[in-house]
């Protein structure tokens, strides 16, 4: 349900808009809240070149961690290689 309305209200703003920039932002912020996280990386990375400074910072920062989480599952995983002996 809330979809659609999301949907129908991002036809109304530009991307490049400000507004257009914080809806989309808090969309991907609920993506990712509910496990969407493919999603969420998908509109960070696309938000990452937004026009407005501050918008495009939170992007990147908010991307950075997908980067982090991921190393960390991969040093996790190594780790746990390295003491079953493969």
């Amino acid at each position: 349900m809330w979809t659609s309305c999301v949907q129908a209200a991002e036809g109304m703003v530009g991307l490049r808009s400000r507004v257009g920039g914080i809806a989309r932002l808090q969309k991907a912020i609920v993506l990712d809240s509910v496990g969407r996280s493919s999603e969420a990386k998908e509109l960070y990375t696309a938000l990452k070149g937004h026009p407005h400074g501050d918008l495009a910072k939170r992007a990147r920062r908010l991307l950075f961690g997908f980067q982090v989480r991921s190393q960390s599952l991969l040093g996790w995983h190594l780790l746990h290689l390295q003491r079953i002996g493969c």
